[in-house]
């Protein structure tokens, strides 16, 4: 059995939606676009991080699919079973494509969710 016959994770794809409440405050909700999505999370290399960060992308993670998922920035990826990462969400980030032997599997890079660059005044 080949890694593109079985991909570990199952993941859900949601998008962010914003709204006003009754105070006229910002309301952030979340809609299903996908559910049961299969799918390999991986965590990157520092060369990977360097080369998005060149393109102003904090990433941690990556994320291989059968078929080009239909994400777009903001767009939250939420593992749902798997060996690992079962409850995290994952940022969206870009889409790269990626060859695996002699099939082909699309790579989305992500961004762990509440992962935010800590900066230290002094």
């Amino acid at each position: 059995m080949s890694l593109l016959e079985k991909l570990p994770h199952t993941v859900s794809h949601l998008r962010k939606t914003y709204a006003r409440d009754q105070y006229i405050g910002n309301t952030t909700d979340t809609e299903e676009l996908a559910t049961s999505v299969r799918c390999w999370i991986q965590t990157v290399g520092q060369s990977e991080v360097q080369q998005y960060e060149k393109a102003d992308q904090l990433i941690t993670h990556k994320v291989y699919y059968k078929t080009q998922p239909t994400l777009r920035p903001g767009d939250l990826i939420r593992v749902t079973a798997g060996p690992s990462y079962v409850g995290k969400d994952f940022n969206f980030e870009s889409l790269a494509d990626a060859s695996a032997g002699l099939g082909k599997l699309f790579k989305v890079m992500v961004n762990e969710e509440n992962n935010v660059p800590v900066t230290f005044a002094g």
